[in-house]
């Protein structure tokens, strides 16, 4: 027994190439931000922790998440 693939396989098993469904111009200058991952996760839980209520339980949970992205 063989195994083997044909084109239609691999075609078949990748993901759909994304494709937006409006499109965006630019109408002024802008000015494009490099965010480190640190200073991104630092304001995300800064953002979580002002929408929770302020509880001893929650902020300790808050500190010690860790965010897959």
């Amino acid at each position: 027994m063989s195994i083997t693939s044909t084109s239609s396989d691999v075609i078949s098993t990748r993901q759909p190439t994304y494709k937006p469904d409006y499109t965006v111009r630019a109408v002024t200058n802008l000015l494009y931000l490099c965010i480190k991952r640190h200073q991104y996760m630092a304001a995300f839980r800064a953002t979580l922790m002002e929408r929770q209520p302020k509880t001893p339980q929650v902020l300790g949970q808050l500190q010690n998440m860790e965010v897959e992205l």
